[in-house]
């Protein structure tokens, strides 16, 4: 546990080391946890559950994460599996896209897999020794999915991670039948967003377009419509023609998303024309308008 532990690229926040201590305090206990861990994003809310699991499995159970979005599934399979890579972890992925489904599935019920990471259909996968569920995204699951979570976890510790938790697990936090960290202090590097709403014009668009191109910045644009979002960003390069453009939304496949989420992660594309699916937890600290 120390090893891994020292492993974190980055210092921890004093709020960060509040919260793992808390947690690992909560699950050392005889009922099961149920903690919400609330920050803002890039406040670290990941490690803390890295160090939540890291736990759990050493201990012998098994753990699920589950997250909204298939690209965030991805996301935090390549981190855990970064993260865990010497220490004898078995980690999986199961979303729509899992080739070798079945072998996770027999996997999971024989206690092989270590860790599984996917969408909602984890909740209904049964585990020999689950120990562990980390909800991330909270906010975005609903009541059916919570009621599915309420019949997985009878006996299992529950960690919830949101930046916006809705109004009922705020109040269940707030009168203590949840038990909360809170992050409030960024890590050093952070530097806070600045919003800025405005009229629409093409000067203006332009504009800021060119503004983050000059500092080697990438932009993401979100067009929440998959039918006119190839139009929009044909009108976008007729303000801009040498704009690299890339296009993802959710009826893109998934080997061809991951190509693209690379690509643009390396700087091959100046903006990533999108629907909202990029909007849960993606890490891309160059894209900054």
């Amino acid at each position: 546990q120390f090893e891994m532990e020292d492993n974190f690229e980055y210092t921890e926040t004093p709020d960060q080391m509040k919260a793992i201590i808390e947690t690992k305090k909560d699950m050392e206990q005889t009922k099961p946890m149920d903690r919400l861990i609330c920050a803002d994003v890039g406040f670290g809310k990941t490690e803390v559950a890295m160090n939540a699991i890291f736990a759990c499995i050493k201990s012998g159970y098994q753990c699920a994460l589950i997250v909204p979005t298939t690209l965030l599934s991805n996301q935090h399979f390549n981190t855990l599996c970064a993260r865990f890579a010497n220490f004898d972890t078995k980690i999986a992925k199961l979303d729509r896209f899992s080739k070798d489904r079945n072998k996770i599935l027999r996997g999971l019920q024989s206690g092989e897999i270590d860790v599984a990471i996917g969408t909602h259909g984890l909740l209904s996968v049964s585990f020999k020794n689950l120990g562990l569920v980390v909800l991330d995204e909270e906010h975005k699951f609903g009541v059916k999915q919570k009621e599915m979570l309420k019949n997985m976890t009878q006996d299992v510790h529950i960690l919830s991670m949101s930046a916006t938790p809705i109004p009922r697990t705020l109040n269940l936090a707030l009168s203590k039948i949840k038990t909360q960290s809170e992050l409030n202090t960024p890590p050093i590097s952070r530097v806070p967003p600045k919003t800025f709403v405005k009229n629409y014009s093409d000067l203006l668009l332009q504009d800021a377009i060119k503004r983050e191109l000059k500092r080697n910045g990438q932009i993401f644009y979100i067009h929440n419509n998959i039918a006119s979002i190839d139009d929009r960003k044909n009108e976008i390069l007729k303000l801009i023609p040498k704009l690299k453009i890339a296009i993802l939304h959710s009826q893109v496949a998934q080997n061809i998303t991951e190509d693209i989420m690379v690509k643009f992660a390396n700087g091959e594309y100046d903006m990533l024309l999108s629907t909202s699916i990029v909007e849960s937890g993606i890490h891309l600290p160059n894209a900054k308008c």
